[in-house]
């Protein structure tokens, strides 16, 4: 029971950071950390730090889409319960934005693997029980997904 009152206490906590007074800045900047991470991952493609054989880089690229998805997650749930004033016209557009980043973030992910880049996140593979396999982002392997859990070959 202690834990459940820790993860209620670290739910209540995130509500109030995404969804209070503020909430659109945050969510403004995990949009820009998103755009940030698909430079990131162009840049490393260009300058072959990631190539078909060499993975290094790819994992904070994976982990930053996994956090966007989290955090769209908690921001489409709180519109469904309600608990969010749809009428904010701020907390819209950053949700927007974040959307946005993160859809197109997808779109260069999805453009690399099927070049056949190996983008594989051998940290995110460890935490393969834990991680949904809606996080397709970590489960890739050079032109296919598939559930080795973002394994290299």
């Amino acid at each position: 029971l202690p834990a459940s009152a820790a993860i209620a206490a670290i739910d209540a906590a995130l509500d109030a950071v995404v969804l209070g007074a503020g909430g659109a800045r945050v969510v403004r900047a995990a949009a820009r950390a998103v755009r940030a991470s698909e430079q990131q991952l162009d840049v490393a493609i260009a300058e072959g730090v990631i190539a078909c054989s060499a993975i290094r880089g790819y994992d904070a690229v994976a982990r930053c889409r996994s956090g966007a998805e989290l955090l769209l997650l908690r921001l489409r749930t709180a519109e469904e319960q309600h608990t969010h004033a749809v009428e904010d016209k701020e907390a819209e557009i950053a949700r927007e934005g974040l959307e946005d980043a993160a859809k197109r973030l997808d779109a260069t992910i999805s453009g690399y693997d099927e070049e056949g880049y190996t983008l594989c996140c051998p940290a995110l593979a460890r935490a393969r029980g834990r991680l949904p396999h809606s996080h397709w982002w970590a489960f890739l392997s050079g032109g296919q997904r598939h559930g080795d859990g973002g394994l290299c070959s």
